[in-house]
């Protein structure tokens, strides 16, 4: 009888054919790769308008960061300052989006270079990535919303 040794390192056979997975030629259809080129340019669109966007908003950062930090101490310094939270809070939140489109856009352009169904995965786990991102970001809001509809229901915001 054949017992496994624990203290032993685990043996692949690298040798070994690969297992069929239904697809006799491991490429991807061309109408995929047509409906996801079709796709990429939108992509590209929404990445340069967020790359524009985190652009504008650092360069206000950095704007209102100096204001903060050059002008004479007093209420418009403060409120500069306290401007740039709200600012780099946002930055912080349209980066990963960016990142996703980004990544995605690069793994259909590899795909329709001739790559095979790594880049397809890549292309389409990113993209997935992208609407969980966006998923919970929206139910995030929603629950600060409805948090903030109940203070002012409550009158928590408004003096009496």
């Amino acid at each position: 009888m054949d017992t496994p040794n624990p203290f032993q390192p685990p043996i692949a056979n690298l040798n070994a054919p690969a297992p069929r997975t239904g697809n006799a030629s491991n490429e991807v259809p061309a109408s995929v790769v047509a409906i996801l080129s079709e796709t990429r340019p939108w992509l590209r669109l929404m990445l340069g308008l967020f790359v524009t966007g985190l652009a504008l908003m650092v360069v206000a950062s950095v704007g209102l960061g100096f204001m903060g930090w050059f002008l004479p101490h007093g209420s418009r310094s403060a409120i500069s300052l306290a401007m740039l939270v709200p600012l780099v809070l946002v930055i912080l939140i349209y980066g990963p989006p960016a990142i996703f489109l980004a990544r995605c856009a690069a793994g259909i352009r590899r795909l329709q270079e001739g790559g095979g169904l790594p880049d397809l995965e890549d292309a389409l786990r990113n993209q997935k990535s992208l609407w969980k991102y966006l998923g919970l970001l929206i139910l995030a809001l929603i629950v600060l919303y409805a948090l903030l509809l109940l203070g002012a229901r409550s009158g928590l915001w408004i003096p009496r």
